[in-house]
């Protein structure tokens, strides 16, 4: 997993930004996903450092015009999600890639169903997601503190 979502990515940029540097322009697009905010596996743990390798080449290749978007999806019908049918939080695939590339070169991907709970998702669900994963994930840590909640 490390291989497939770090070190791919390291050397497919590498690869292709010294070309970008030289014309002046050039755009990146990097797959991450929300569990990169969330401390809940090794899944997570690549996708977060894909959002911070993002950054990070987006400011220190910002003076050559080269634009960097972290494309973080929550959930898309993929047979990794295992999502089967579309809705309106759920795209399919298609639906958006084409939503991604038109805010290419915004910061923020302009999926508006994902955008929205973006916007709760950090002030309502994570903060519960986070308690119950520490507390659930890892008793044998953090046993002691689970018996006085």
């Amino acid at each position: 997993m490390v291989n497939v979502n770090c070190s791919a990515m390291i050397f497919l940029t590498a690869a292709v930004v010294g070309s970008m540097e030289s014309r002046k322009t050039g755009l990146i697009i990097n797959i991450a996903s929300d569990f990169g905010r969330l401390p809940v596996s090794l899944y997570g743990a690549t996708k977060a450092f894909v959002i911070h390798f993002s950054k990070c080449i987006r400011y220190e290749y910002a003076p050559s015009n080269i634009h960097v978007q972290c494309v973080c999806p929550m959930f898309v019908c993929t047979k990794m999600s295992g999502m089967k049918r579309s809705s309106f939080l759920i795209p399919m695939p298609e639906k958006f890639v084409q939503h991604a590339l038109c805010s290419a070169t915004r910061l923020k991907v302009s999926f508006r169903p994902h955008s929205m709970n973006g916007c709760v998702f950090p002030m309502v669900i994570r903060p519960a997601f986070q308690s119950m994963t520490i507390f659930t994930t890892h008793p044998s840590l953090y046993g002691p503190y689970n018996e006085k909640i």
